[in-house]
């Protein structure tokens, strides 16, 4: 792993001096690109009024009138969304939304393994023929040329409300035919900020529309904790309205306006309930409870959770989802084990395109994901489906995934995504000749595929406290394009090891520098710091401190973040250890 300190700017210890905070946060801001006093003040205290006013553009307006039109007609709307937390979260949003209007409403949620993502000729059909009259795709849409021709041919109307980038030829867009089509990813949108998931813009367009016609939404709160869930899980970037959606969801779930049960059962089957909900409790448990639904079933019968007020029936549906999340878990495992196994046993290329036949379709991308972390490539995952060879991919940040990959569309029958992340169907002869043309048109540099860390500051045990920890706590929520500051200190002595956990690979240290003592945690280094000391000190030495015999004591350079830590009532500060090198 590389490690990269970031420079620090002059401007940031006027900034510090100007707003009166601690300098590690404005340099933390600085190295986040929020360099200006009204940036700053806008980041660190997020609110409603920040938003703009997306409503006005003219497809919103399109969309609104067909959708009044729709429900003073009585006419039966179909909400069509996705199978991920995005499109499950944008879905309810539409559909509660629509229907507190008194609209005739139902939703289709395609199944991931005979239909795959987005719209398909055989469900248009299945819609027409139960009197469907308008169609609003959420999270999918722009991509579905041929389908939404089909949808206006049988005489539906058609709104498309997705985040998708369309497809491009050089400059030009090939952009689907539709009654309104929303998408901030089209190039003559008309609005400064993009980077919605599907579910921001889905609650953004519901408190336009009632804005519209001059009503209150009920239990609003709720379709913004919406919002903030799907914000937070398709990994879209946590600037600009997205970190006010998120930030005041997380509020607002932390509050007693956190009122949809479904949240709250998720919430307690992990044992959670009552605790503070932050991203991580959204990005790691809320999350991958709502993928389970379509990743091991049907996302489409388990969105009642969501939308029902049985609180029996929420229970149910709650447990059965944590089995489905269970067994996720263990072949998400399995299928990263049987990746890495093939990869290591050959020579690595730029772009790794892993086809295993055997592994379970739904946990490719989940396995991608991992294959990218482990050796800092591009990676596509690909498996047997019913009919064709099926996958996902993940990216590195250096490389466009979803420009590489359309290239290729000539070998591919269906794909879509962005660019970290994509989705494809290809016939099984032309998996060799999509590796071919991947490895042949990239061009990743040596340096962009080693595994770096990016260091906001120098920082000695010396400067932390609590103050400093509620100062940073301001920069939550943290996730894509707002990580969690990352600090150094050089020659930290390790005073003490402790092996914890169910399997006893969660590392916790006591570190003692510039005199002063730190608890802190590892995640992730197990490995490495078990390498590290058989290679310098030897495996009985690693058997005697792995028992529990305090017998390793040295002095390490250490990269780290900074957490409060609460137990009991009592507040302490943490540190959490991402990386670590002995001291020269």
């Amino acid at each position: 792993m590389k490690w990269i300190l970031k420079g620090t700017k002059k401007g940031a210890f006027l900034m510090a001096r100007d707003l009166g905070i601690s300098p590690v946060l404005a340099v933390s801001l600085f190295n986040r690109g929020i360099v200006s006093r009204n940036e700053a003040l806008g980041y660190l205290n997020p609110k409603l009024e920040n938003l703009g006013n997306i409503s006005a553009l003219e497809e919103f307006k399109r969309a609104y009138e067909i959708i009044k039109t729709s429900i003073e007609s009585g006419e039966k709307i179909t909400v069509y969304g996705d199978y991920d937390a995005d499109g499950v979260m944008s879905t309810v949003i539409l559909v509660k939304g629509l229907r507190g209007l008194g609209g005739n409403v139902d939703y289709y949620i395609p199944d991931r393994f005979s239909e795959g993502y987005g719209l398909n000729m055989g469900a248009v059909k299945k819609l027409k023929e139960s009197g469907a009259d308008l169609i609003m795709c959420c999270d999918n849409g722009i991509s579905a040329l041929e389908e939404c021709g089909y949808i206006k041919s049988l005489g539906m109307k058609l709104i498309i409300l997705d985040h998708h980038s369309p497809h491009k030829n050089g400059d030009r867009e090939f952009l689907p035919e539709a009654d309104a089509l929303i998408d901030m990813k089209i190039s003559t949108c008309g609005y400064s900020f993009r980077e919605f998931c599907a579910g921001g813009l889905s609650y953004r367009f519901i408190r336009g529309l009632y804005d519209s016609l001059d009503m209150q939404i009920e239990k609003e709160a709720e379709l913004f904790i919406f919002a903030a869930v799907a914000t937070l899980c398709d990994m879209v970037e946590l600037k600009g309205e997205n970190r006010v959606i998120a930030h005041m969801g997380l509020r607002l779930m932390n509050s007693k306006k956190n009122t949809n049960p479904g949240i709250r059962e998720i919430v307690a089957v992990q044992g959670i309930l009552g605790k503070q909900i932050t991203d991580h409790t959204i990005g790691f448990i809320i999350g991958p409870f709502i993928n389970a639904a379509g990743r091991m079933a049907k996302a489409a019968d388990y969105i009642d959770i969501f939308l029902s007020s049985d609180v029996n029936r929420v229970r149910t549906l709650a447990d059965e989802l944590k089995v489905l999340n269970d067994k996720r878990k263990a072949l998400t495992d399995e299928a990263f084990a049987k990746a890495v196994s093939s990869i290591s046993a050959k020579e690595l290329d730029k772009v790794i395109v892993e086809y295993q036949p055997d592994i379970h379709e739904s946990v490719a991308g989940l396995a991608a994901g991992r294959i990218t972390e482990r050796f800092s490539r591009p990676t596509i995952i690909l498996t047997d489906g019913e009919d064709y060879v099926k996958g996902s991919g993940r990216s590195v940040e250096t490389y466009d995934m979803f420009s590489a990959v359309d290239l290729c569309r000539d070998l591919l029958v269906r794909f879509g995504g962005h660019r970290q992340a994509v989705g494809l169907t290809l016939r099984k002869e032309n998996v060799d000749e999509l590796r071919r043309r991947l490895n042949e048109g990239c061009s990743l540099k040596p340096e962009d595929m080693v595994e770096k860390i990016y260091i906001d500051r120098e920082l000695g045990f010396s400067e932390i406290d609590l103050g400093l920890c509620s100062q940073l706590e301001k920069m939550k929520p943290f996730g894509v394009g707002n990580s969690a500051p990352v600090f150094a200190a050089r020659s930290v002595y390790i005073k003490r090891i402790r092996f914890v956990g169910k399997n006893r690979n969660f590392v916790q240290f006591v570190f003692f520098h510039e005199e002063k003592e730190l608890r802190g945690v590892g995640f992730g280094i197990f490995d490495k710091l078990k390498a590290f000391v058989i290679s310098e000190y030897g495996a009985r030495k690693w058997e005697e401190v792995y028992s529990g015999n305090n017998v390793l004591q040295f002095f390490a350079d250490i990269v780290y973040q900074i957490e409060k830590n609460v137990y009991n009532g009592n507040e302490s500060v943490q540190i959490l250890i991402t990386d670590f090198r002995k001291s020269v």
